[in-house]
């Protein structure tokens, strides 16, 4: 039975609440994203799904904005400072940079 089944079935048997038991099945995917989120991982523990839920969600933006603004770095700077067909290790290096502080 997936997880999904298992939370359908949690649902159905005994409400909405049920769905805290779930935690540690995807809890290594919540971490980092709760992390992420500037989130207290002990207080989300102890708080309904929907809470959890909304701090992941965060996490996720967080970590798709910095996607994008490596993305954006190393591209602007292979653009302007490198010929057309060669790339170079600081473009990388860069872009971690660009996506940590902006």
């Amino acid at each position: 039975m997936n997880f999904f089944n298992r939370v359908l079935d949690g649902i159905s048997k005994k409400g909405k609440n049920n769905l805290q038991s779930d935690y540690s099945a995807n809890a290594f995917l919540l971490k980092p994203l709760w992390f992420a989120a500037g989130a207290d991982p002990y207080l989300l523990k102890k708080g309904t799904y929907s809470d959890q839920v909304k701090m992941a969600c965060m996490g996720g933006t967080v970590y798709a904005t910095a996607l994008l603004a490596f993305i954006s770095g190393s591209f602007a700077i292979q653009t302007i400072f490198f010929p057309k067909d060669s790339t170079s290790w600081s473009v990388y290096l860069f872009g971690v940079i660009w996506a940590h502080y902006f």
